[in-house]
Order: structure tokens, then sequence, then C-alpha cells
């Protein structure tokens, strides 16, 4: 299977976690999906065996992630995948995490927001390739998980807790990729964390707890705004190990919205702009059918407010990949 890079999905901003950055195409794996005269779907073992692109009808995989996030909470993901190929050139591509948070002010755990997406090549060769995506993202809860009965902040949730939708290219041209990606949001979600409403008692056994807790982002009935990508990277191959290097700007272009303790809806100033990540990676073929990865990313510049949670200052991931006839 050529590849420069299966699968690179660093996403400092916490971008894995909307699903944007990572979904079909516009993750930088399927950008290398290149494809052939081969009829994927009805081709036989010793047909595919001896194909130089990559040709499986299905494919599954496995991600460790860990990320720092907001006042350096502790992000762990298992994000298991799979694709299906329902033609020689297009992909159905499904993306399910499950997520544990600890940090300063207690730990919660759920499944995240499933990525459903459609990708589909629609030129190819041996120095080129371009592809578009379109998907969903589909909340698996409100986005209002508690510990110890409190309301925990955005930076706590597994999910995001609204639905997405979201579409984009990707390029690539010899050892150089591109991809621009669009995610828009729909509606607000559940959450009911408000700081100002912490309680603060200087003479409380919780007199540390209530101070950490303030410090958090209020993200009552969050409503999101739009993300635009465009990630940019450039791979070196070296036998059967892959190298990547690139940038990943994230703008934000809208400020999200949030309901106040008086019930209005208010606009969260600063909380729009651009998230830059700088971003690197490994990637290993062990044989025809499995690869193995790991990855880096961490932000050189990010939005000053970020009452969704997405902040991470680093990620790193550990993946595995197998092929399936």
């Amino acid at each position: 299977m050529t590849s420069l890079l299966h699968s690179y999905k660093v996403v400092a901003q916490g971008c894995s976690d909307p699903g944007l950055c990572t979904a079909g195409a516009l993750n930088s794996s399927n950008t290398q999906d290149s494809t052939s005269q081969i009829d994927f779907t009805k081709a036989g073992f010793d047909e595919l065996m001896n194909a130089t692109v990559a040709s499986e009808k299905y494919r599954i995989g496995a991600d460790v992630v860990y990320g720092l996030g907001d006042k350096r909470t502790a992000i762990y993901n298992l994000v298991l995948r799979a694709s299906v190929r329902v033609k020689e050139r297009m992909l159905i591509n499904l993306k399910v995490p499950f997520t544990y948070i600890s940090g300063n002010i207690g730990s919660t755990a759920g499944i995240g927001d499933l990525t459903l997406t459609m990708q589909n090549t629609f030129k190819s060769g041996k120095n080129i390739n371009m592809a578009y995506t379109l998907g969903v993202i589909i909340p698996t809860n409100t986005a209002n998980l508690k510990y110890n009965n409190e309301v925990m902040p955005m930076a706590y949730q597994s999910s995001l807790g609204v639905f997405s939708v979201l579409g984009g290219m990707s390029f690539r041209y010899k050892l150089w990729s591109a991809v621009i990606g669009y995610q828009y949001s729909f509606g607000s979600n559940s959450n009911q964390f408000l700081n100002e409403t912490v309680h603060i008692d200087s003479s409380s056994a919780e007199f540390d707890m209530q101070v950490a807790r303030k410090s958090y982002f209020s993200s009552q009935k969050l409503t999101r705004g739009s993300d635009l990508i465009f990630r940019v990277e450039r791979g070196f191959q070296i036998k059967k190990l892959s190298i990547a290097i690139g940038v990943l700007p994230i703008l934000r272009i809208s400020n999200s919205s949030i309901v106040d303790s008086s019930g209005a809806t208010v606009e969260v100033l600063n909380s729009d702009g651009l998230t830059l990540n700088i971003t690197a990676g490994l990637s290993y073929q062990i044989n025809h059918s499995t690869f193995i990865r790991l990855n880096y990313g961490s932000p050189v510049l990010r939005r000053k407010v970020r009452p969704d949670g997405l902040t991470r200052s680093s990620v790193i991931i550990l993946g595995i990949g197998v092929k399936l006839w």
C-alpha cells in the first residue's frame, strides 16, 4: 500500500473531539488513499494482495490518545475506527471514541461523539490525489456530565452535545499534502456550568476546589461557532518508515454564545479567532496489512477564550491499523 503517512491526527486545539480534523479524507492518512483500475469491491484476494495502492475492502484501527487540556486536565481517549469500501473510489468511515477525563475538580468518563463520513477520491495517480469528504457528527450525550453531583465545565465533557455537519477537500502532490475543511454545529447543548454561580467560602474545607471550579470558562447551553481548518504537511519516506511535519491552523469563524444566570443568551467575546498547531508524526508499515504510528502536536497560537473545552497544550497519539480483505 503506497502511503506517506497512514494516519496523521494530531489536533492540539482538541479538534479530534469535534471530529473535523480527522474526518474521512480530511485526515491525511486518507489523503494518501490512491486508487487504480481495480474494482476493490469485486477483486479477488490475489489481485488485492498484488495491488500497489491502498486496496482494502475493510479497515479497522484503534488509537490511544493522551492530551493536556484546560488547567492541565488529563484527557485519555480510546478511539475505534472502521472503514468500508463501497465503491472503488468511495469509503464509508466510522469513528467511536471512549473518553476519561481527570483534573483538579474531579473526573468524568463517557462515549465521545460518533463521526460518520463518506469520502470519495475523484482523481488519483502515482504523484497526485484529490478527494472530498462529507459527514455528520452525532452527540452521545447532552454535554452535562457531573462529578459528585456537581455540574462540570466543557473541559470535562466527553461530548459536545450537538449535531454537526462537515465537509472538505484534500490534495496531495508527491510528498506534499493539504486539506481544507469546514464544520457547522446546530443549536445549543444542555451543559449547565456557570462560573459566576460558584460559591467561594474561605472557611470551607472545599475552598481550593471552589476556587479551581470558578477558574473554568462558563458554558451553560453553549452554542459553538463554526470552524475552518487548513492543514499543510511535508512527508519523508525511508523504506517502511513514514515521517511527516506540518502546520494545522484552525479558525473559529464566529464567537460562541451561552445562556447566563439571568436566562439571557450572550455572545462570548474573543471566543473566535485562530489556533495554530505544529504537528509531527511517524508511521511504520509492519507488513502488507498492518501499520503502527506515533503522533504529536502542540499549539503555538490559540484562541483567547475557549468555553467549548477544546484546549490542548499537547496531544500524543499511539495507533495501529489493519487492512481486512
